[in-house]
């Protein structure tokens, strides 16, 4: 019996010290990466991207010419006798009119795309979406040349929902023109911009209604009040410069995670760079975004030089966060772009459970995990056990 009880003892101790291997085992914390844009279309020369006015596919630029893109990929010129010609190399941004503005009897037409003149840049053309013929539309006075476009789709500007940026003087004018091509003055004092603005919709906190326009030498987000205020929202510190910092920005539409759907961007071929593109178009999909934490209503900024994006969120105040990486030779232009699957296509993607979660200053606490092996040896000690005690019970009665 004292034999038994001996080896049960030392069995105990065995079993407890092999649990306590077990619960000290931690597993690797995990710390996800990011997500990666993925190279979806070739299209020679493209540097911007737009959404058909009726939501079912995308406008491209390409060098020279315009072009539809449906969901399925199938590129198809908008190339007629009299079609918009643009010039190789040119940053002619373009913006797709869904009939602003949102009230009032005057509309811009329907789907029309109204791009910077390549040949005379401080004109704004009016290129029909089924001929693709340009005709003038605007000229905006007071600036050097336009390099930013974009529609005013929530009605903050009024009657004048289509804004343009350039530089002057070393500052930079934002003016807004309405359907007639009557252009008035936002501000002509406003930081240096360039790229695909674009206006906030009313959930994005204290610059609900702004354009949104970036600096990619400073590295600021830049938001431009209809009074012509101005004010800087977060910044982007790496990288910066010319061909580096941040260029294009789109904000997640309504319900775009309820639906599914795509991202995309412009990665431009750029000889002669140290980010020479890939003359692609990249996406991202909703579930991408979704399972990095990006929610409808977020801003998502991107570089020039690589494609880094990061997600631009507001409330009383605004914050950013690295959510993904684009080609390393990427060479990004023009606006990001939300495409919503129309009702019978991909299913919607989940949003996560915490979709912003700060990042903490000290590595985030191990979580203890079942460690095989320990437990094996656990499991054998216990059948010794039992089997100890039996054949000491069964002695015991024996004498």
């Amino acid at each position: 019996m004292k034999r038994a009880l001996a080896l049960a003892g030392a069995m105990i101790t065995l079993i407890v010290g092999a649990l306590g291997i077990a619960a000290a085992t931690p597993s690797p914390s995990a710390s996800p990466g990011l997500i990666n844009w993925a190279k979806w279309q070739h299209l020679q020369g493209v540097f911007d991207l737009g959404l058909q006015a009726d939501g079912t596919g995308l406008i491209a630029e390409g060098t020279e010419l315009l072009f539809t893109i449906s969901p399925a990929g199938i590129i198809a010129a908008i190339n007629t006798g009299s079609s918009y010609q643009g010039v190789p190399g040119f940053e002619a941004y373009f913006a797709v009119s869904a009939g602003e503005p949102t009230a009032g009897t005057c509309r811009f037409q329907h789907g029309a795309i109204y791009v910077i003149n390549p040949r005379a840049s401080k004109q704004v053309l009016e290129v029909d979406p089924n001929t693709g013929h340009p005709q003038l539309f605007a000229t905006v006075p007071g600036v050097d040349s336009l390099n930013g476009i974009g529609f005013d789709g929530g009605g903050s500007f009024g009657d004048h929902p289509l804004l343009v940026t350039g530089p002057a003087g070393g500052k930079a004018v934002v003016a807004a023109i309405d359907c007639h091509g009557d252009v008035k003055s936002v501000t002509n004092t406003a930081p240096r911009m360039e790229g695909g603005i674009s206006v906030a919709p009313d959930t994005f906190g204290a610059h609900a209604g702004e354009l949104i326009a970036t600096d990619e030498i400073s590295g600021d987000i830049i938001g431009i009040k209809p009074s012509g205020a101005t004010s800087t929202l977060v910044n982007l510190a790496h990288p910066t410069g010319g061909d580096l910092g941040v260029e294009s920005s789109g904000f997640v539409p309504r319900d775009f995670l309820k639906n599914g759907g795509f991202a995309y961007l412009a990665d431009r071929g750029t000889a002669n760079n140290p980010h020479p593109g890939t003359d692609s178009i990249l996406r991202l999909t909703s579930a991408q975004l979704a399972a990095a934490g990006v929610l409808d209503g977020d801003l998502v900024v991107a570089t020039e030089g690589g494609g880094a994006t990061v997600d631009v969120t507001c409330a009383a105040t605004c914050s950013l966060r690295p959510i993904a990486a684009g080609p390393p030779t990427g060479h990004i232009e023009g606006h990001v772009v939300f495409l919503t699957n129309q009702p019978g296509q991909a299913p919607p993607a989940q949003r996560p459970p915490s979709p912003h979660p700060k990042p903490s200053p000290t590595p985030a606490p191990t979580t203890p995990r079942t460690n095989p092996a320990a437990l094996g040896l656990a499991g054998a000690g216990i059948l010794v056990f039992v089997v100890a005690v039996l054949l000491a019970v069964r002695r015991g009665r024996a004498t």
